[in-house]
């Protein structure tokens, strides 16, 4: 049954309307950037308006209510861009190769591994950092990325051998585990990581890479650089890399600031607005509603999204806006949102919504069967079946008719 749901998810090419917009969350200022949220279910938010200004806001904000209301941390402010959890800890990585920690998010302390770069200049951001095979790594932009084994009580350096091909410095956006190895991609290509000798491979030049993700068997690294001649890369075995563009229609925005995925569907963030694809980055849908549009001056026609992250039936998105002040944390509803399209649902007398799937002709015998993304069946009933106690999640629902003619898709629960 598994082959049979794979094949028929990725022969799935529908034409979905969304009914849901973007709302702005209560989130106090216009400039966020890193969206995290935690085991326990807690949103976290990077401020950055204290680049922009030295009575800017900045720190880190904390929500336990979807975004409702929010509190900052009491900890010392060094523009928080990125975060992860390990060992118990959360870790919020900021400017000047600082990290704070905190196990309850009442009790912070800062570490500092400045030590290993031998300045006295200030360090930029840290946009880059993870936790994996039992290390925590992270660069600050510019600067050679170090790791610690013992969670931050010791910092040792990589060597920068191989991440710097152009000798202008080592500019990372991130790193990626995939197929049980580290990846790092930045401004001036794709890396792998030697573990060996703590080594960096150059695996393909690329400008401006500045969001991966990793989808079934293939890793994603898409480009934020407008008019590139393609928008993203992939691979499947980390050594040979294929290139992916945007649809024509969209070609001069060829551009795309983050991604995100939920099982197979992809969303993405681009200078045109925000789309979802559910077949393969084979066609896209337009989710950009509610979404603040930047000042007609200037050349973008929406706000930059930093991060975006699903929670309980909502994606979530930083917008970052310092020039017109409409930047915030937003949500979207997309309970519900990949269902088989209208004309198809009139034709089949189907109604799906946050609580049934139906068959609602009774002159039509139909076995509704529900499945999760690896393929494994949850649940069947006829006629009707309550979806309300499905976790949140991907799934792929399939009816068989009396006639034995089926048909399948998929829905966000």
């Amino acid at each position: 049954m598994k082959n049979f749901i794979t094949l028929t998810a990725m022969a799935l090419c529908l034409s979905v309307t969304v009914q849901a917009q973007w709302v702005k969350t209560n989130f106090p200022t216009s400039m966020p950037n890193d969206i995290f949220i935690t085991s326990d279910g807690r949103i976290i938010v990077g401020e950055y308006s204290k680049m922009y200004s030295d009575e800017g806001a900045g720190g880190i904000y904390m929500s336990d209510d979807n975004g409702d209301t929010w509190q900052i941390a009491d900890i010392a402010n060094y523009n928080y861009t990125v975060f992860l959890e390990a060992d118990g800890y959360f870790y919020a990585f900021g400017e000047d190769a600082k990290v704070a920690r905190t196990k309850d998010f009442e009790d912070w302390e800062i570490m500092d591994y400045k030590f290993l770069y031998d300045t006295e200049e200030l360090l930029l951001d840290c946009y880059a950092a993870v936790y994996y095979n039992g290390r925590i790594y992270c660069a600050p932009f510019g600067s050679t990325p170090a790791y610690t084994e013992n969670f931050g009580e010791k910092w040792i350096l990589t060597d920068p051998t191989g991440l710097d091909p152009f000798q202008s410095g080592v500019y990372l956006y991130g790193f990626i585990e995939f197929k049980e190895r580290l990846y790092a991609y930045g401004g001036d290509g794709i890396f792998r990581l030697n573990e060996d000798g703590y080594t960096w491979e150059l695996l393909e030049l690329a400008f401006y890479a500045t969001s991966a993700m990793v989808v079934g068997d293939r890793l994603y690294i898409s480009f934020d650089v407008q008019g590139a001649p393609n928008t993203f890369m992939y691979t499947e075995d980390g050594d040979n890399w294929h290139t992916m563009s945007l649809p024509e229609e969209y070609a001069d925005f060829n551009s795309v600031g983050c991604m995100f995925s939920i099982q197979d569907i992809f969303f993405i963030s681009s200078l045109k607005g925000i789309f979802y694809s559910n077949d393969n980055m084979t066609s896209w849908v337009d989710i950009s509603e509610g979404w603040p549009m930047e000042n007609p001056a200037y050349s973008n026609p929406y706000i930059k999204m930093t991060s975006m992250l699903y929670k309980d039936k909502y994606l979530y998105a930083a917008g970052f806006d310092h020039i017109t002040d409409q930047g915030g944390v937003f949500k979207l509803d997309i309970g519900g949102l990949l269902s088989i399209d209208n004309k198809q649902n009139k034709e089949q007398n189907i109604i799906i919504n946050d609580n049934i799937i139906a068959v609602y002709d009774k002159n039509k015998a139909a076995l509704i069967e529900i499945y999760d993304i690896s393929g494994k069946k949850i649940k069947e009933a006829y006629q009707q079946i309550n979806i309300i106690d499905l976790n949140y999640g991907a799934y792929i629902y399939r009816i068989t008719y009396s006639n034995s003619k089926t048909f399948t898709g998929k829905f966000i629960r």
